[in-house]
């Protein structure tokens, strides 16, 4: 049969389960979500340069497209030019998709590493309610000792 400081010690170590569920839940809820935008602003930076060398091509064909010869002379090079931001975007997602990989690789590490830390800090907190609650069961059944040990005085000194 349980004391009734082992029930309370019990029920105690479900709450802190459940807290630290809680607490860990919540936590990575917010730092899932908080990837989740850091991924998808990662994963945006190939589409950001594409987007750029589309509007560096447009202002420069725009700037000499008065003259038949000149005409000729941009679209060779805007082949040219072309040939060369293909190349840059498909190095530039070839470093986003390392990018991606690092960050996911450092977010599990770092996950990993909060985990543990916060499971010894409940473990830590654990065993200083241990402690507490060993200590003030010993108290109270000092206390309550000496309320029996007293009414026994009294009761002894009526006969």
């Amino acid at each position: 049969m349980q004391t009734t400081s082992q029930k309370h010690s019990t029920k105690l170590d479900r709450q802190s389960a459940s807290a630290y569920a809680t607490v860990a839940d919540g936590t990575r809820v917010h730092n899932s979500v908080k990837m989740n935008q850091l991924m998808a602003r990662l994963g945006s930076t190939h589409s950001q340069i594409d987007d750029y060398s589309r509007r560096q091509s447009a202002s420069a064909y725009a700037t000499f497209a008065d003259g038949t010869r000149e005409r000729k002379l941009i679209e060779q090079i805007s082949e040219e030019v072309a040939a060369c931001i293909a190349k840059i975007v498909a190095e530039t997602q070839f470093q986003q998709l390392a990018l991606l990989q690092d960050a996911n690789v450092r977010s599990a590490e770092s996950e990993r590493e909060y985990i543990l830390k916060l499971q010894s800090y409940v473990e830590e907190l654990d065993g200083a309610k241990s402690l507490n609650l060993s200590t003030l069961e010993k108290d109270l059944t000092l206390r309550q000792e000496q309320i029996l040990e007293n009414a026994r005085r009294r009761i002894d000194a009526l006969y």
